[in-house]
C-alpha cells in the first residue's frame, strides 16, 4: 500500500452501509464508479460470490482451493487432492483422500 497510484485511488473511494440493500444478512454490495469523463458505472450483487444464491463455478472453486492450498501443499499434492475429490464417489476408502490431507514431510 505504498504505491502512489493505489493510494491516490484509495483516497477517492468511499464506503458506507446501505440499509436498503437486501441480501445475505447485509452482505450484498452496490458499487457505483464515476469516471473522470462523468459517466457512471453501477453494479449490484445481492449475494457475495460463493453464497448459495451466487455459487462459485467448479473452476472458481478449484482455483480458490489451489490458492489456499499453496501455502501448505506442493503443487503436486494439491493436484492429487483435487483429483481425489473429483473421484470421491469412486474411492474404495476415504483414507485415500484423508491421507493426502496430512502434512507433507
Amino acid at each position: 500500500w505504498k504505491d502512489p497510484e493505489v493510494l491516490a485511488l484509495a483516497h477517492r473511494v468511499f464506503v458506507y452501509a446501505d440499509p436498503l440493500l437486501k441480501g445475505a444478512k447485509g452482505l450484498g454490495v452496490r458499487l457505483k464508479v464515476t469516471l473522470k469523463n462523468g459517466s457512471v458505472l453501477e453494479k449490484e450483487e445481492k449475494f457475495q460470490k460463493g453464497n448459495i444464491h451466487n455459487p462459485l463455478t467448479s473452476a472458481e472453486l478449484t482455483d480458490k482451493f489451489r490458492g489456499l492450498a499453496a501455502s501448505v501443499f506442493s503443487p503436486e499434492r494439491t493436484e492429487k487432492v483435487i483429483s481425489a475429490v473429483r473421484r470421491l464417489d469412486e474411492l474404495q476408502d476415504i483414507g485415500q483422500l484423508t491421507s493426502l490431507l496430512a502434512p507433507e514431510k
